[in-house]
């Protein structure tokens, strides 16, 4: 006879359908509100389910479950659902609570994590848009120079406390994009694979992966691991201590590793709506993104010193000065601008040829860093 064995309760996938019930069993809406008034809830997934719930003189929360399939995404919404209930608690945290997700509830059974919705906000991406208009304010470079600097100080305080020990990932794509181009078939069999050939072709890749190893270990601390222009928000009013009033989000990427890829990633975000700009226009070369585009990388020269300079004062990984960030950031934008190529590609049938432009970006930044990242960002 052998013995009974018991198994771990099925997660319950949220979904338009099985939400409501889901907030009336975690006490987080009272269910006679959807009898008795109107309950917004929409869908905004994207590689996670997410979703926007909008109580009518009630709670404004957005709820967010990792995908079935996606590689990891149950576990980074269980990290980001710790890492913010650290942030609600420790010492470390409390100078930057004022623009981070304010946690509502987490379910460890189904992994359905819920905070505070921000309304009414728009994303960076949008700001800078302004209707058509684009324009890159140097208060906002400024702005977000401290903020991040002052995100990744708290984080790397409570890490040397011992105190987050459950984020364990390094630094998300260089690495894990090598192993992939070694493995990567001879034949494409979709973009992805596409993509995967053309580096291995004509990018130089693996030309600075060792001294980003080195610099991982020699200064180590946590970053975001995701700061896009989308997981930056600026909402009404104004923010503490005369910041403009952002709040930054989507820390389920946070990672152990050298913070200076977070402002890689944050220049790199000017390229991306760059090349975001020529939508609708065929562009198979530099020079025609450079004339196609809605406006001149120059443009964004003075946003982009404004935010590493105060960035470089306040932070501890570059000792206020900028010449200490400068020499990583120059091999970490090569990867970048793969980065958002490869991002890209996500529901593409076919290769998209600005794409094939970034790799090429990132294979003359990788031999003539100087060079390009001064003509690009201003370095």
């Amino acid at each position: 006879m052998t013995a009974a064995t018991t198994s771990a309760p099925a997660r319950r996938n949220a979904t338009l359908d099985s939400l409501p019930d889901i907030l009336v069993k975690r006490g987080l809406v009272d269910r006679a509100r959807f009898v008795d008034s109107y309950v917004s809830i929409e869908d905004r997934s994207r590689r996670n389910r997410n979703f926007k719930v909008v109580v009518p003189d009630g709670p404004k929360l957005l709820v967010k479950q990792g995908s079935e399939g996606a590689n990891g995404s149950w576990a980074a919404v269980e990290s980001e659902a710790r890492l913010l209930r650290t942030a609600a608690t420790d010492p470390a945290f409390a100078s930057i609570r004022w623009f981070s997700p304010k946690i509502v509830d987490y379910d460890e059974e189904n992994q359905i994590l819920a905070t505070e919705l921000i309304q009414p906000a728009t994303t960076l991406t949008k700001y800078h848009v302004n209707l058509g208009n684009i324009h890159f304010p140097s208060e906002a470079g400024d702005t977000l120079g401290r903020l991040v600097a002052s995100w990744h100080n708290a984080a790397r305080k409570a890490w040397k406390g011992g105190r987050l020990e459950y984020v364990h990932r390094s630094q998300p794509f260089v690495a894990p994009t090598l192993e992939q181009l070694r493995r990567a078939p001879a034949q494409p069999t979709d973009v992805r694979s596409s993509y995967l050939k053309l580096v291995k072709e004509i990018v130089p890749y693996e030309r600075h992966v060792a001294q980003i190893a080195e610099w991982e270990k020699e200064h180590k601390g946590v970053g975001h691991g995701d700061i896009r222009w989308d997981n930056v928000l600026i909402t009404e009013g104004g923010g503490r201590g005369g910041n403009m009033n952002f709040r930054l989000i989507d820390w389920e990427m946070a990672y152990v590793g050298d913070p200076a890829w977070d402002v890689a990633c944050y220049l790199g975000e000017y390229l991306r709506l760059w090349f975001m700009s020529t939508l609708g226009r065929q562009v198979t070369s530099v020079a025609e993104v450079e004339s196609k585009a809605k406006f001149k990388l120059a443009d964004t020269h003075e946003s982009i010193a404004a935010f590493l300079d105060s960035y470089s004062r306040k932070s501890e990984i570059a000792a206020g000065k900028r010449p200490n960030l400068v020499p990583r950031l120059h091999a970490y934008l090569p990867y970048v601008v793969l980065l958002i190529c490869y991002e890209s590609l996500q529901r593409q049938a076919q290769f998209p040829p600005v794409c094939k432009v970034a790799i090429e970006m990132a294979r003359d930044a990788i031999e003539d860093p100087q060079t390009k990242h001064h003509e690009w960002f201003g370095l």
